[in-house]
């Protein structure tokens, strides 16, 4: 005897469809919320490392370090402690952006702990 499926009644298969149509909107969903698969960071050139050897003034060490303090020292408070202008600050910033190319607080302060600065 033959195994055949049982017909199914004819108000499922609405349903049935229904349910395969979300099951293929969930992997399309899925898809996009998932990023791929990429190599480990330390498989990938590090970007932000420059070719030349970095040369820093003292000071800008000293910002580099209250930058990267686990208690995250705003820009003001920075300046206050090494009793210098906000306007140093930024140029201090600006210079390590212009040569090294980190932009921004947080950036900077990943690139001087990769780098051992910080």
């Amino acid at each position: 005897m033959e195994d055949t499926p049982t017909p199914r009644p004819p108000e499922i298969q609405p349903l049935l469809e229904l349910i395969t149509d979300l099951h293929i909107l969930m992997q399309r969903l899925n898809a996009m919320l998932v990023p791929e698969q990429t190599p480990p960071a330390q498989a990938r050139p590090p970007a932000s490392r420059p070719a030349e050897p970095i040369v820093l003034s003292p000071r800008m060490r000293e910002f580099l370090g209250l930058l990267c303090h686990p208690k995250g020292y705003t820009y003001k408070e920075t300046a206050a402690m090494m009793n210098v202008s906000l306007s140093n600050l930024r140029k201090w910033r600006d210079r390590i952006r212009d040569r090294y190319g980190p932009d921004g607080k947080t950036a900077i302060a990943l690139w001087a702990k990769q780098n051992g600065l910080g």
